[in-house]
């Protein structure tokens, strides 16, 4: 079987709607099975396989998510909807959208240029805040939790020194679910992504031009008539405060205009930052 999200975006409107919807029910279903599975690890005092399996379901409800967003694209923007399709296989676009669902931004703005730096495929860090060149802060974190690997510090004579042996460390976090698993349980369980959900969301979504000074204030009352508008029909399917709550007040900005693809970085221009850099 070859992979093929793309070929949603050719598919005729009511028939992307339709397997959309069957793909989010599936997707759901096995993130919070995904999630449920490491509740019991962490019940059973197994923390770091609890926080490696919530990471997955994590990585698996995103692509709710993304697939949403790619109904929330306007039609015109062909390109820009199969390159949203496209972040349903990278794990770096996941982590991306699991991440702004953790933040309370001001406008559109303000996520586009916190996305800039989640993109960065190296980045300075340490206690002084360039002491160390670490590889994208996605798939660090992503990884730190999965792979023993033998590591060193990046200096400025371009070897790598200071090297040994980083394991995954066991600490017994406390167990929440996240931001993300929460923002798309909140859609399925309301009726957004049903077919009929969906097609409410492509006619209210896909006129609306998403500016960098668009306020969060305004993506709040859009997202407030969405719900409104699957009242309107018939087809919200709860009317819990909370799961009503969670979508008005964090459902985050589509971002189908964004680039969410690894922005390299010029490694020995972090070197020069990080020799330039004196105390204040």
């Amino acid at each position: 079987m070859q992979r093929a999200i793309q070929s949603l975006g050719s598919l005729s409107s009511e028939g992307m709607l339709a397997a959309t919807a069957d793909g989010i029910t599936r997707i759901h279903n096995h993130g919070r099975r995904l999630f449920g599975a490491a509740e019991k690890l962490t019940t059973n005092g197994d923390h770091l396989a609890a926080e490696i399996l919530k990471n997955l379901a994590e990585e698996e409800i995103a692509k709710v998510l993304i697939l949403v967003d790619a109904v929330r694209c306007p039609v015109r923007f062909q390109m820009e909807r199969n390159r949203t399709l496209e972040y349903f296989y990278s794990h770096l676009a996941k982590g991306i959208y699991a991440e702004i669902c953790n933040w309370r931004p001001i406008n559109f703005s303000e996520v586009q240029r916190g996305i800039e730096d989640l993109r960065a495929g190296h980045y300075l860090d340490g206690p002084t805040g360039s002491d160390w060149i670490f590889p994208n802060q996605i798939e660090r974190s992503r990884e730190d939790k999965l792979y023993v690997d033998y590591v060193g510090d990046d200096s400025d004579s371009h070897a790598v020194r200071d090297c040994s042996w980083y394991t995954p460390t066991e600490v017994p976090w406390p167990f929440v679910t996240s931001a993300a698993i929460d923002i798309a349980s909140a859609l399925y369980a309301a009726g957004i992504t049903t077919c009929g959900g969906l097609k409410i969301v492509a006619r209210l979504w896909r006129s609306v031009e998403i500016a960098p000074e668009m306020t969060s204030h305004c993506l709040e009352e859009l997202n407030w008539s969405t719900l409104e508008a699957l009242n309107e029909v018939g087809l919200l399917k709860t009317d819990n405060n909370d799961i009503l709550s969670t979508i008005r007040n964090r459902w985050q900005f589509p971002l189908w205009s964004l680039d969410l693809r690894k922005r390299e970085v010029d490694k020995e221009t972090l070197r020069e930052i990080r020799r330039q850099w004196v105390p204040d």
